[in-house]
């Protein structure tokens, strides 16, 4: 499980290009996959959460959308004085 701060979250999320990979340049394909991550001292996990994954080197990161989910429930987190959540990712549509 990946362990930062909700700054370096925010810096290391804030470009997202959906062709290729930040990484090795190779083309990227959407995938659902459980993510989990401490920000701060909070723990997040979400099952299928979309993603992009390289087709060369399996490097994932965030689309837009899930960044919007894990920092919704970072706040929800905090608001509610919780160290940690998992939850279904709103996103994922089972049997479409």
């Amino acid at each position: 499980m990946l362990s930062i701060s909700l700054e370096d979250f925010y810096k290391e999320n804030s470009k997202l290009s959906i062709d290729n990979c930040p990484k090795c340049a190779k083309k990227v394909e959407l995938v659902f996959s459980d993510y989990s991550i401490q920000l701060d001292r909070f723990t997040i996990e979400v099952k299928e959460l979309p993603q992009l994954e390289c087709t060369n080197c399996q490097h994932r990161f965030l689309l837009e959308n899930s960044k919007i989910e894990i920092l919704y429930l970072y706040q929800e987190c905090k608001k509610n004085n919780k160290l940690a959540i998992k939850k279904q990712s709103i996103f994922y549509l089972k049997n479409c």
